[in-house]
């Protein structure tokens, strides 16, 4: 019996994310092994929950920031298995030129791999974390000299 056969969807689900925040593949693979088609379905619904809230709270009115953001899909996503990392980045950056079509496929429009979209949930979630996390390093250095600087939401 695996390790991760008594772990709840959400314990994976997170498991996911920190591993890609950590560009550690093998810890996103080990948080996805064994797996059946019913718990690949709830790992992708949290992450699906998660992504959207968080893009909801990060990136209004934060246009700019978007090829950022897509920097920090690309570089997050290297460590997904390979078919998943291009497919991550390509959305990153379609959805940041407006076509929103990949990441509603993600969500489950239209869904065909779910491990694909766990994938591409996974990175996008952590890519947002590391740019929050970026933003609030600069905040504490801004406090320090005295300059403003943008807020993570």
């Amino acid at each position: 019996m695996s390790e991760n056969s008594g772990k709840a969807s959400h314990e994976r689900a997170i498991e996911v994310v920190r591993g890609y925040g950590r560009h550690d593949g093998i810890a996103v693979r080990e948080a996805l092994t064994d797996l059946d088609a019913d718990g690949w379905t709830e790992v992708h619904a949290l992450l699906n929950g998660l992504l959207h809230s968080t893009l909801g709270m990060e990136l209004t009115g934060q246009q700019g920031k978007l090829g950022q953001l897509v920097r920090y899909a690309d570089e997050v996503a290297a460590a997904a298995p390979l078919p998943h990392e291009l497919a991550v980045g390509e959305a990153a950056r379609a959805w940041a030129l407006g076509d929103t079509s990949a990441l509603r496929a993600s969500s489950g429009h239209g869904l065909r791999d779910v491990p694909e979209a766990v994938h591409m949930t996974g990175v996008l979630v952590a890519a947002l974390a590391w740019r929050c996390g970026e933003e609030q390093e600069a905040s504490t250095s801004s406090k320090r000299s005295g300059n403003p600087s943008p807020r993570c939401r």
